[in-house]
């Protein structure tokens, strides 16, 4: 299950996470699926229709999601894990790369080699993996006495 919006042209980032997913659970023996919740779901809640919760065993995450969302899927009683995004508001498993870190050391690197305006591109209110790039990247440039590039 993916929020609609986190979707963008061929090739995104969640796009490509996707088909690793589905490779990688195909490869265990398990049937994928995807499903995209659209705007207007998320605002009222989810359901699931008995033919989609009679094969799953479990479901994933990918992206963000409102709490009140991630609820309504706990309360289905499937395994659930939010994949490239987390909350400490609930008791849940998560799996998520280190932004915070990625993002500090490609900024160190730029700046290493003479980079001095560097530019942050994204939205830090779209998922909390986006907060922590930022944060990185906002480390980096205090550690080098660099002054964060405000646009817009």
């Amino acid at each position: 299950m993916s929020a609609a919006r986190y979707f963008g042209k061929n090739g995104s980032y969640y796009q490509q996470l996707v088909q690793m997913l589905k490779e990688a659970l195909g490869a265990l023996g398990h049937t994928r699926e995807l499903r995209r919740i659209s705007a207007e779901e998320e605002a009222r809640g989810l359901t699931l229709s008995d033919g989609e919760l009679f094969s799953a065993d479990g479901l994933i995450v990918l992206g963000g999601l409102a709490c009140e969302r991630i609820e309504d899927l706990q309360a289905l009683g499937l395994p659930l894990l939010l994949f490239d995004y987390y909350t400490n508001k609930l008791d849940i498993d998560w799996v998520t790369p280190n932004d915070y870190f990625n993002a500090y050391t490609l900024t160190d690197f730029l700046i290493a080699r003479g980079h001095t305006e560097i530019g942050f591109c994204g939205n830090t209110r779209m998922t909390s993996g986006m907060q922590d790039r930022f944060l990185g990247y906002q480390k980096a440039l205090l550690e080098n006495g660099l002054l964060l590039i405000r646009s817009g």
